[in-house]
C-alpha cells in the first residue's frame, strides 16, 4: 500500500523518529509498504526519503495516497489539520491519528478516523468528546538503534527551548557527558539551547545507539526520552510546567520500567490499526 505521512517533519529529530518507527513497523505488516511524506520545505531533511511539496503538492499527494498517516506528536487543532480534513473528504481516504498525544479536541477532525492514542490521560480526553480510541506508546519505541562505538559517556543531555531546562547548567560536565542535538539550529532560531558540552547530530538509530549506552539521561525532548526507556536507562525529564502540555510526559513515564520487547510490541498496534484501515 501507499502511505502518505502528514503533520510531521523530517528536520526535527523526534519527528523523524516517529516517521522510522512507523515504517518499520509497517514493513512488518506490509512487505509491499511505500512512503512518502507531505511537509513545507523548511520541515525537510534533503535525502531521508520521498516527499511531496506542502502546500503545492497536497492535492497530488492525497491522489497518491491508499491511507493517510497523521504522525504529528502532540494534537492540537493545528492549522493544517484542517486541511488534511477537506483533501481526505475530497479523496475519500481513510486517515489515522497515529500514536500521539491530544491536548485540543475538534470532533470535526476526529470524525471518520481511526485514533491512537499515547496514554491513558491524553485517551480519556478523546473519549470524553464520544470517540473510540486505541492506546499506544510512541512510535519512536520501534526505532532500530545503532550500536554506539565512539568514546563512552556516562550522561547524555537534550535540551529543549520553552522546558526547564536551566538545571543542566548546573549539573552537566565537560568531562564526561555528551550533548545530543535532535533539531539545529536554523539561521538566528535556536530549537535546543547549546549546553557546555561537546555535542553530537545524526539519524534517530544513531541517536538512540548513543543513548542505549549511557548511564543516564536528562532530556527535554520527549522522542529521547523513549529511547532511554526502551534501553532502560535512568530518565530525568525537563517540561514545561503547563499541567496540561506535561500530561503527555506522565503518560510517557507510565511505560517506565517496561521491557524492550514489551514496549515494541505495544508500540506495533499503533502500526497494525493503520494497515486495517488502508486494507
Amino acid at each position: 500500500m501507499r502511505y502518505l505521512i502528514v503533520s510531521c517533519t523530517l528536520y526535527d529529530g523526534g519527528g523523524l523518529a516517529m516517521i522510522r518507527g512507523a515504517m518499520n513497523g509497517l514493513g512488518q505488516l506490509d512487505t509491499q509498504a511505500e512512503f512518502r511524506s507531505l511537509h513545507a520545505l523548511q520541515h525537510d531533511r534533503l535525502g531521508i526519503m520521498k516527499t511531496f511539496r506542502e502546500p503545492e503538492q497536497n492535492d497530488e499527494a492525497f491522489q497518491w495516497a491508499d491511507v493517510i498517516l497523521d504522525i504529528g506528536g502532540l494534537f492540537a487543532c493545528q492549522k493544517n489539520k484542517y486541511n488534511w480534513l477537506n483533501l481526505r473528504n475530497k479523496h475519500d481516504k481513510p486517515y489515522v491519528y497515529m500514536a500521539q498525544s491530544f491536548k485540543n479536541i475538534d470532533p470535526k477532525l476526529f470524525h471518520g478516523t481511526a485514533i491512537v492514542s499515547r496514554g491513558k490521560r491524553s485517551a480519556e480526553l478523546v473519549r470524553e468528546h464520544g470517540f473510540d480510541v486505541y492506546i499506544a506508546p510512541d512510535l519512536s519505541f520501534l526505532v532500530e538503534p545503532k550500536e554506539w562505538t565512539g568514546r563512552h559517556y556516562e550522561r547524555a543531555f537534550i535540551s529543549h527551548a520553552g522546558k526547564r531546562i536551566d538545571p543542566m547548567y548546573d549539573i552537566c560536565d565537560l568531562d564526561t557527558d555528551i550533548q545530543i542535538i535532535t533539531k539545529p539550529p536554523r539561521g538566528n532560531e535556536v530549537y535546543e539551547p547549546a549546553l557546555p558540552l561537546n555535542s553530537f547530530i545524526g539519524m534517530p538509530e544513531e541517536t538512540f545507539g548513543l543513548i542505549a549506552s549511557v548511564g543516564e539521561v536528562h532530556t527535554a525532548r520527549y522522542q529521547m526520552a523513549c529511547a532511554a526507556i526502551l534501553a532502560g536507562k535512568s530518565v530525568t525529564i525537563y517540561d514545561t510546567g503547563n499541567i496540561e502540555y506535561d500530561k503527555k510526559y506522565q503518560d510517557l513515564l507510565d511505560c517506565n520500567g517496561m521491557s524492550a520487547e514489551a514496549l515494541r510490541g505495544a508500540a506495533m498496534l499503533s502500526c497494525q490499526v493503520a494497515y486495517e484501515c488502508g486494507r
